[in-house]
């Protein structure tokens, strides 16, 4: 906008000099000035000045280029450059909008580096599982700041107190880039295979305990408790079992609402986490009681997920478990009685799940300490 003065503003109708909070009001809207705010930033800041100060500060650049002009800058068509940010999630912006900025760009080089290695539609992949993974995290952050952030900014005629949130949180959003590699070089070790090729027609497939714990009753629950305690309720049960199967070597696959999804490397670990998990989970004074599904064998490992019919083995098993109890397949409890664990299992008649053609054999793993055996 250039050299903006308290008369441009008041003309344009976002400021008034005789307002009780004029000074602090020019001070938002002159910092607004110095991140590059135009007059639609400045008109939209008269309801929003934080929410117009985190936008203008944490986005990638100063965006200077049409869709075709940042596309010949990557030398791709219109039609692959536009493939790779609806990937990400990004929804296609006017084409003859100034839309890309030369931050943009820079992920244009990680598809060039990964094309080699991986292929064009395999990085397109990587980056929509990438993509779905960010604005996750994306969402949480915002829904973070909106309950825990937004309600101390109500009194806050000037708009001071919410830019000054805002840019702390930019701040943080500074050091995210590194905190993310960080994390994804630990978990790329912890995902490493050494010496394992084992794939089948293209596909990475594993050898794997597969689990399904959900909160039996979590309907009703959600009935009786207002928002707020149920919310406090999912995260604690996320909170519990996320560290219990982090702690036993296993992996979050994903969370499904009340219910977690998890893999390990070997029969008796899943097992052990299965156990863990119910007994840290009946300690809580709200989580309701537990159901869980353990299957073992090969599974599809494909954009962070698992899949197959031992995961739907799995799924079935839970879906049908009665409350408190942990139902084991066959091929689960051939793999774990025979280890020195300990785990204890009683036989159940066979069960018809929905989706399988015959009734499957379960076994019902009781929870208790090595030694106790198993019949």
């Amino acid at each position: 906008m250039g050299t903006v003065t308290p008369e441009d503003l008041e003309r344009l109708g976002v400021w008034d000099p005789d307002d009780p909070h004029a000074e602090e009001r020019l001070a938002v809207l002159m910092r607004l000035v110095d991140l590059g705010a135009g007059p639609e930033d400045l008109e939209q800041a008269v309801s929003d000045p934080g929410g117009v100060a985190f936008r203008l500060s944490v986005r990638p650049g100063i965006p200077t280029m049409t869709e075709s002009e940042a596309a010949a800058a990557t030398r791709l068509d219109v039609q692959s450059f536009r493939q790779v940010f609806l990937a990400a999630g990004l929804p296609a912006p006017d084409p003859d909008a100034a839309a890309y900025s030369a931050e943009d760009l820079g992920l244009m080089e990680v598809i060039r580096l990964g094309i080699p290695l991986y292929g064009w539609d395999e990085m397109i992949q990587l980056v929509r599982v990438a993509g779905a993974s960010i604005a996750r995290i994306a969402d949480a952050a915002s829904s973070l700041f909106f309950a825990s952030v937004a309600p101390r900014l109500v009194d806050d005629p000037a708009g001071t107190r919410a830019l000054e949130a805002n840019e702390l949180s930019v701040a943080m959003v500074s050091q995210v880039g590194h905190t993310f590699e960080i994390l994804l070089r630990h978990h790329l070790i912890a995902a490493s295979r050494i010496g394992e090729t084992s794939t089948s027609q293209g596909v990475d497939t594993r050898t794997l305990g597969v689990g399904f714990v959900d909160m039996s009753g979590s309907t009703v629950l959600a009935q009786q408790l207002d928002l707020g305690a149920l919310s406090r309720l999912i995260s604690d049960f996320e909170a519990a079992t996320a560290e219990v199967v982090s702690s036993r070597g296993g992996r979050v696959v994903k969370f499904i609402g009340d219910a977690v999804m998890f893999v390990a490397d070997d029969a008796a670990k899943a097992c052990r986490i299965a156990t863990d998990v119910f007994d840290v989970c009946a300690r809580h004074e709200l989580i309701p009681a537990l159901r869980c599904g353990l299957a073992y064998g090969q599974v599809a490992a494909q954009s962070g997920d698992c899949f197959g019919p031992v995961v739907n083995l799995a799924a079935r098993l839970a879906a049908v478990a009665e409350d408190d109890a942990i139902l084991v397949s066959e091929e689960m409890h051939s793999a774990v009685s025979g280890s020195q664990d300990g785990f204890r299992f009683e036989v159940r008649a066979p069960v018809a799940l929905k989706g399988f053609e015959r009734p499957e054999s379960v076994w019902i793993l009781r929870r208790g300490g090595p030694g106790c055996g198993s019949r």
